[in-house]
């Protein structure tokens, strides 16, 4: 089930961005607040072919036994966030970048990863505490010989023959969004193209924690919490 959303007024420093919380009072709908969703269900995380190596949510150490170049190195860092209050906080962050060759491309892949976990409790910082929140791939045509294939022959005749019509178009990107998944798609040059992906699961997660750590309510709770135990 997805929940609406509403903005809760948490900066992200030096994006100019604000974070979307989950409002606790809006009811649960359905997969109808996807009006025309892809024709064909959008990946629930990275896939290769037609196989799911992992799905949003899997912990970074077991994903990195299933990397095609076991040579791969994980980058941590930390993003920060202000509240209202002047509170700084981190998040924490890692991805793993790898290259991938097809017949016809080839694939610079990103896979991002958050950690949940370390908002409720800072001891939890190792590796299967990070939770795979996005993929991104750039992708190069790499085909020869005619007749030549573009990136626009790319997002024309399989990117909207098999997702169909996109839910959002800017005039740069095709935008899709189901149950579990949104993707973006953009031609970046005649012969590249970049895909986005990220789980909602996961950014729902992050949204929760932060409220039940630092919104009122969640302080309030907290206190209670530590309270228990004080003898008057």
């Amino acid at each position: 089930m997805i929940r609406l959303f509403f903005v809760l007024l948490i900066a992200v420093q030096g994006t100019g961005c604000v974070l979307l919380m989950p409002d606790p009072s809006s009811s649960d709908t359905t997969s109808s607040d996807y009006p025309g969703s892809p024709a064909k269900p959008l990946p629930r995380g990275w896939k290769t072919a037609d196989l799911l190596r992992a799905e949003w949510g899997d912990p970074l150490n077991e994903i990195l036994g299933s990397l095609p170049d076991t040579s791969s190195s994980v980058e941590y860092w930390k993003d920060e966030i202000q509240l209202e209050s002047g509170k700084r906080l981190p998040i924490l962050r890692a991805r793993i970048q790898f290259d991938h060759t097809t017949k016809l491309n080839r694939q610079r892949v990103e896979l991002r990863f958050v950690n949940v976990d370390y908002i409720y409790d800072t001891a939890e910082s190792s590796a299967e505490h990070y939770m795979l929140e996005g993929v991104t791939k750039t992708i190069e045509l790499t085909a020869s010989g005619y007749p030549k294939i573009h990136s626009e022959d790319v997002l024309r005749k399989k990117v909207l023959m098999v997702y169909g019509t996109p839910q959002n178009y800017n005039g740069v990107t095709h935008s899709y969004s189901d149950q579990h998944t949104f993707m973006a798609v953009r031609v970046l040059d005649n012969s590249r193209l970049m895909f986005t992906m990220s789980g909602h699961a996961i950014s729902l997660a992050l949204q929760n924690a932060l409220i039940a750590v630092y919104s009122e309510e969640g302080i309030d709770l907290k206190k209670e919490e530590i309270l228990k135990d004080f003898e008057l």
